[in-house]
């Protein structure tokens, strides 16, 4: 079962494009207590489909395959729901 508390581990790049870290950081702040213990959630479901992050070069930023992926993860347990344990 993934922990949606923890924060993923990231890769962090700089010389190629990926998502600004605190874009990302703040949004998964706002979504994980969502997750937790929660019925599935058609409406938290779409927004996470529909996140949007500043792309940045040439300073670090998330990888973002990395950061899709977790979001395709948050995606399903959104729409699944998480029952807290």
């Amino acid at each position: 079962m993934t922990d949606v508390a923890a924060p993923p581990p990231f890769t962090v790049v700089r010389w190629r494009e990926g998502y600004s870290i605190p874009d990302v950081d703040a949004f998964l702040a706002e979504v994980r207590p969502l997750l937790q213990g929660r019925l599935p959630d058609a409406e938290l479901a779409d927004r996470i489909v529909r996140s949007r992050f500043q792309p940045v070069r040439l300073r670090p930023s998330y990888d973002m395959g990395g950061v899709d992926d977790r979001l395709d993860v948050l995606h399903g347990l959104a729409l699944q729901g998480h029952p807290q344990r």
